[in-house]
């Protein structure tokens, strides 16, 4: 079992991974660190994995060879169309659970009471958005305040994770760099290592951006 989920998350990742952060991701499944080392050893050998060593540390990576070679216009179309993609996938799936909801509620054989909760929450929600729709064309506020901080919190959250991947990238580079005999850009660029700069991202101007209470913590 640990055979195939190391395999699987490490080319699904396609990106270094060392022997404690398989530990650390597999710990869910049950997976022992001697149970992953010793797939991870199988899987050198049998040249379904590669084993990259900086001084002490080994980080285990997918064969790269039989990638295709991208220019940076044909990176950037790819990136679009993954963008285009991932937004039809969401549409998608959330069609399906609209549409299985739906089926359920179908299925499912409504009492008399039901049908009255069921309409007065209808009624409810037309009432809401015929106030939204009044408020538009009134030409009022097109955002409420709890909207307004459910969408800061949303943000606060998602710069908090990066600034933690960016601490926890700075304490691995900070233990293996002096080992790196390569240049810094080449090593990145050799092992798919894409930094804030190299992606046109400045973490100090996002962090601008943060509501005035998440800057003091």
């Amino acid at each position: 079992m640990a055979d195939g989920r190391v395999l699987q998350l490490v080319k699904e990742q396609n990106k270094p991974f060392s022997v404690q952060g398989l530990v650390d991701m597999l710990a869910q499944y049950g997976c022992k660190k001697a149970q992953i080392t010793r797939a991870l050893e199988n899987f050198v050998e049998s040249k379904q994995l590669l084993c990259k060593e900086f001084g002490k540390t080994k980080l285990y990576l997918p064969p790269q060879d039989d990638l295709p070679t991208f220019s940076n216009q044909e990176l950037e179309a790819k990136q679009q169309q993954y963008k285009s993609l991932a937004q039809k996938c969401e549409a998608v799936h959330d069609d399906i659970k609209s549409t299985q909801k739906e089926l359920a509620s179908l299925q499912s054989s409504l009492t008399e009471q039901e049908v009255l909760d069921q309409t007065r929450h209808l009624e409810q929600q037309i009432a809401s958005s015929q106030g939204k729709l009044d408020s538009l064309k009134g030409g009022k506020k097109l955002i409420t305040t709890a909207e307004k901080d459910a969408a800061d919190a949303a943000f606060t959250s998602m710069m908090e994770q990066w600034s933690k991947r960016r601490r926890i990238f700075k304490n691995i580079w900070a233990a293996i760099g002096e080992s790196v005999e390569t240049q810094e850009a080449q090593f990145f660029e050799d092992l798919g290592i894409e930094t804030d700069e190299a992606a046109g991202h400045d973490f100090s101007t996002y962090s601008q951006l943060l509501p005035k209470k998440a800057k003091k913590r």
